[in-house]
């Protein structure tokens, strides 16, 4: 087998010159402008990896500035919380950041978990939160002032006949009852023994708990023919009407904030209808004088006009 070589004249050349490629017809750009192309390459490919950085560098900065800030508002408002229980102080401190909980119980540092305990008192210190508790439930004094921090919703789901254990502290809840399929009777009944909701074929309506200086629930009690889901949230989750604007109506049974100062109402298809004053200390039934959290019977539509 003949291989080619140099020595063979009608080869072709192991590389062409530039001079070789300029004989057979072709005009490839010189060396200079090989390298000059190769530079300029070379310098967009630096320019988006320069750029590349810049904009990543940007956004960890705005994202640590926010969180800083979260953080920072977090703390202030765990400075400022009282008459609360340790899991909410727990997790307002989870979001400030804080490494530790301090309890002093009875004015001595204590190092059990304080499951039991209510906060009197925060004082941070550094990365560090001190907490005055005492054992108990929160106090009855102020039950429905509103709590400095909103709690993380509970939901729970099932079907048919169930019971649902709640871990919501000894501070007022509300209660969402949803079963849209339902059929013949449907209740569901708290550990205290009371009936929280009852109705016929499907339903779903909200209604208060922990509005008094009882036992808080510990438990609901589902009797029901479908898939059913049970809402414990804050007061945050609560539709608001204030002075001046639209007057509160709605639909079923219904817990709503009134920011408005009249305390007389000519009702529409309101069955029942009870107010807890937030700035005092009982219940107030009948009465509407805000600010208030206003819990409505009714099986179809309401309205409330102040006046």
């Amino acid at each position: 087998m003949y291989t080619p070589s140099q020595d063979n004249p009608f080869a072709p050349p192991a590389k062409l010159t530039e001079e070789q490629l300029r004989g057979i017809g072709v005009e490839p750009p010189t060396v200079s402008q090989i390298e000059r192309a190769e530079e300029a390459e070379s310098k967009r490919t630096m320019l988006w990896v320069v750029l590349a950085v810049l904009v990543v560098a940007a956004l960890l900065m705005w994202f640590a500035a926010s969180s800083d800030g979260e953080k920072d508002q977090a703390r202030v408002t765990l400075a400022r919380m009282s008459n609360v229980s340790v899991q909410d102080v727990v997790e307002q401190a989870r979001r400030a950041g804080m490494a530790g909980l301090v309890y002093q119980h009875g004015g001595v540092a204590d190092e059990s978990n304080g499951a039991d305990w209510i906060v009197d008192q925060v004082t941070v210190e550094g990365d560090a939160a001190i907490l005055r508790v005492h054992t108990g439930r929160i106090r009855p004094t102020h039950p429905y002032l509103m709590p400095s921090v909103f709690r993380q919703p509970e939901v729970h789901t099932n079907e048919g006949v169930g019971q649902v254990f709640t871990s919501w502290p000894a501070k007022p809840g509300f209660v969402t009852f949803d079963c849209a399929r339902c059929e013949g009777e449907t209740t569901v009944t708290t550990s205290r023994g009371d009936v929280l909701f009852r109705a016929t074929g499907p339903y779903k309506g909200t209604r208060w708990i922990n509005m008094d200086d009882e036992d808080p629930v510990g438990y609901y009690q589902v009797k029901a023919t479908s898939a059913w889901t049970l809402t414990v949230a804050d007061y945050d989750r609560l539709p608001s009407f204030y002075q001046g604007g639209h007057d509160p109506a709605g639909t079923g049974d219904t817990v709503f904030l009134y920011q408005g100062t009249e305390d007389s109402a000519r009702m529409t298809g309101v069955g029942g209808l009870e107010a807890a004053n937030l700035v005092g200390t009982r219940i107030e039934k009948g009465g509407l004088k805000g600010p208030s959290i206003v819990q409505v019977s009714a099986s179809g539509a309401w309205s409330i006009t102040p006046y």
